[in-house]
């Protein structure tokens, strides 16, 4: 169901606590909109939490690491970026003491 718009995320402490279901799974409707619940052997004592419409991708946490293969983590926040570094050489020489 790649590409398929979550309005709702389970939030249960109990079912974040479970295994990963990495997406296989885990999506019902709740009031009318698609919901997912990560929790690999959830039960229905859901804790519903809108999400504002968001890709199924950024909902399913994909490893322990928290990354997925599309380069998000499992909240949906991208991968941080290297500080870029300077590489044309130039440096201000190190003040010396007299």
């Amino acid at each position: 169901m790649t590409g398929t718009v979550i309005q709702w995320q389970c939030e249960s402490a109990e079912h974040l606590a479970m295994r990963s279901r990495r997406g296989i799974g885990g999506i019902t409707i709740h009031d009318g909109g698609w919901a997912y619940c990560d929790g690999l052997d959830g039960d229905d004592k859901h804790r519903w939490v809108a999400t504002g419409g968001v890709p199924l991708e950024s909902v399913v946490r994909w490893a322990r690491t928290g990354h997925s293969p599309n380069g998000t983590n499992g909240n949906g926040a991208t991968k941080r970026t290297p500080a870029k570094t300077d590489t044309t050489g130039k440096r201000e020489p190190a003040q010396r003491g007299s």
